[in-house]
């Protein structure tokens, strides 16, 4: 995920991915008939149940949250664009304007903040007035 970025998936966290992934390479073992049903099928459920434990883990240690899905991450202040945000989370121009756009925003100026969530998405606060 750090390589393809969190807009990748945009609402899947890099766990979601990674035992999605697992899952279905097992799923797809067992239907082309390499692996037995039954063992295959009790390693799906378990990395399944693990994958909600680990969930229910992060929603209760804000520590082991952030090191799963990282902190939220500023991109425009107070009207000033962040260039080096920008670049680290290969948002472009566009991508913020269409950000602004959709936040009831015509120029950059116009937000007090603008950050990208842990999610993917990017959020738009405007400033007063």
């Amino acid at each position: 995920m750090r390589i393809t970025g969190r807009r990748s998936f945009s609402g899947l966290t890099p766990l979601d991915v990674f035992v999605a992934i697992v899952i279905g390479s097992n799923i797809s073992r067992v239907m082309i008939g390499k692996v037995p049903v039954v063992p295959s099928l009790c390693a799906t459920a378990l990395i399944a149940l693990l994958h909600r434990l680990l969930a229910l883990a992060t929603v209760r240690s804000s520590t082991l949250g952030l090191f799963l899905k990282g902190r939220p991450q500023i991109l425009v202040r107070n009207g000033a664009v962040i260039p080096a945000a920008l670049r680290r989370h290969n948002v472009s121009k566009e991508d913020l304007d269409e950000a602004l756009r959709l936040g009831g925003l015509e120029h950059v100026e116009q937000a007090k903040l603008v950050t990208f969530e842990r999610g993917g998405r990017i959020s738009v606060i405007a400033r007063d007035g």
